[in-house]
């Protein structure tokens, strides 16, 4: 679902559309206009009511939304007249009944406690790697979390070729839980060689237990995070030799964070094309697109998971390094996250993207604010700046996205037919353009060449 709309295809008598509805709005609200859409006939006699059905289903109750039917991103609904057709006599139940088989249907949706213990002792592994290496717990320790991921790892193989109960996704998670194990053994082990190093054993030790995840565990999830792992690791050559600062390393983390952005749903196309299967000759078009649809979704999660994180963590260090440059740049950056909102295809996307913005934008603020007013004209600032936050919130909850023709062809990307650029867009792309040339301004570059240009001169 996109900004709270679903992604479906509506069948009537004459027409078909892909439309985008809005998911939270009761059926009967916007129904009438879909038959029409549609170009569906009612009854002489009686008005019909329309409502949405899926193939085989029961249709929705006009009251009920998609969420409260649980319809997907993707499904294909009927348009039915429950006034011509009820379904059937009503039902009456005993309300004791009822309490009872609804806990019970809660109940039974319940993950087992097993999985709880287990996903709770991953946590346990990762914040015991965190401390050791907080406390630079020496060779020992490095040793301890080794054996640790290799545990990891030989586990979530064993319980995948014995196709356990286990959910893939927990067994992946053990993976990836190796991984943060050896990123702290490397650290660990670096740090033995040199206090300062312990960063670089970080990245090498996460890719060398991402690599080893990948070989227990071939999935494209791991490949996506081994991809943006690797990335960090060809920004090493560049921080050692240079000695950078915390601002300068952040600003190029903040470089590389946005191209990733930039090509995240190609990365994630191109990463699902790659791994899957042509489909059967017999299987229908429309299922092998879906499950491609539904693989590539699920690794873009990952995509930007990571370059979301770097900007989350990059963009505060460069508003508190009081350089104009990097304050700049923070608030350039979030602003450029916060336009890819608009440009979002799944509400993951949204969420991710507007954290990290406004956590770049939050900082921008309050450092300016602090460099010309001090403490309270940063608390009033920054409270003013939410109530706008929350003027903007409100206003996109009031507006209710009507149904037209225009709005009847959606793409996979949720986004509308390609057309003129919006403000917006443009706003994006030239915030995008803008993180290069300011971090090369973090760097100093300007003052170089300002300086000699001054030595040229004179």
């Amino acid at each position: 679902m996109a900004d709270q709309r679903s992604l479906v295809t509506v069948v009537g008598a004459r027409k078909r559309v892909d439309v985008a509805l809005p998911a939270t709005t009761p059926v009967g609200e916007y129904a009438g206009r879909l038959a029409d859409l549609c170009g569906q006939d009612g009854h002489d006699v009686f008005p019909p009511a329309w409502s949405l059905t899926p193939a085989g289903g029961a249709p929705l109750a006009l009251e009920d939304s998609l969420v409260d039917a649980g319809v997907a991103d993707g499904a294909v609904l009927y348009l039915i007249d429950v006034a011509g057709d009820p379904g059937g006599e009503p039902a009456i139940e005993d309300i004791e009944e009822l309490v009872a088989d609804q806990t019970e249907s809660y109940r039974a949706a319940e993950p087992p406690r097993g999985l709880i213990v287990i996903a709770l002792s991953l946590a346990w592994l990762a914040a015991t790697g965190y401390v050791l290496l907080r406390a630079h717990g020496g060779l020992t320790a490095a040793i301890a979390m080794t054996l640790a991921a290799l545990v990891l790892l030989g586990t979530s193989w064993g319980l995948q070729q014995r196709r356990s109960a286990v959910p893939p996704g927990l067994c992946l998670a053990m993976s990836m839980a190796s991984a943060a194990c050896m990123a702290a053994a490397g650290g660990l082990l670096f740090a033995e060689l040199s206090a300062g190093l312990w960063w670089v054993g970080v990245i090498a030790g996460a890719n060398l237990g991402m690599v080893m995840a990948l070989a227990t565990t071939p999935e494209l999830i791991l490949f996506a995070v081994e991809l943006q792992l690797l990335v960090a690791g060809l920004l090493i050559p560049l921080f050692l030799p240079l000695r950078v600062t915390a601002a300068e390393a952040a600003a190029a983390v903040v470089v590389a964070a946005v191209a990733l952005l930039g090509g995240s749903k190609w990365i994630a196309a191109s990463i699902t094309a790659w791994a899957s299967r042509p489909p059967k000759s017999s299987a229908p078009m429309a299922q092998a697109v879906t499950g491609l649809l539904v693989r590539a979704r699920r690794v873009l999660t990952f995509v930007i998971a990571g370059p979301v994180l770097a900007l989350t963590v990059a963009q505060p260090v460069l508003a508190l390094s009081g350089n104009w440059w990097a304050i700049v740049l923070a608030a350039v950056s979030g602003t450029a996250l916060l336009v890819r909102t608009r440009q979002a295809g799944f509400r993951g996307e949204t969420i991710a993207f507007g954290v990290s913005g406004l956590a770049g934008v939050f900082a921008a603020i309050g450092a300016v604010a602090h460099r010309f007013g001090g403490t309270g004209a940063t608390a009033v600032t920054l409270v003013l700046c939410g109530f706008v936050v929350l003027a903007i919130g409100v206003l996109i909850s009031l507006v209710q996205l009507p149904i037209t023709e225009s709005t009847t062809d959606v793409s996979l990307a949720g986004a509308a037919a390609a057309g003129r650029r919006s403000v917006a867009e443009v706003v994006g792309m030239l915030c995008n353009l803008a993180v290069a040339p300011l971090a090369m301004g973090v760097y100093g570059v300007y003052g170089e060449l300002a300086a000699i240009g001054a030595g040229i001169i004179h």
